[in-house]
């Protein structure tokens, strides 16, 4: 399950890859915007985490953390009228 905060407009979720690793994931746009979603990866020893948009690292992340993410996305920034859930993050 991914814990969600607001981070100004942006919603940030933790989570664990597919493989077991922690990674962080940054909603700031639409689906339809390849830079809408983007993984963070951090690196044992590096001082930046790795990014990968989100279509990039779609087998990086477990198909229920995915739906997660696109159903956050889609209630934030999308048009499809999601009701957003009672507490958004």
């Amino acid at each position: 399950m991914i814990t969600w905060r607001e981070q100004g407009a942006a919603l940030v979720g933790v989570f664990t890859l597919a493989d077991g690793r922690p990674a962080s994931v940054v909603l700031v746009g639409h689906a339809r915007n390849t830079k809408g979603a983007t993984i963070l990866l951090q690196h044992e020893g590096a001082e930046q985490p790795q990014t990968v948009v989100l279509p990039d690292g779609y087998d990086l992340v477990h198909p229920r953390d995915l739906i997660d993410i696109l159903c956050r996305q889609e209630q934030r920034f999308g048009e499809s009228g999601l009701p957003a859930p009672a507490n958004p993050a």
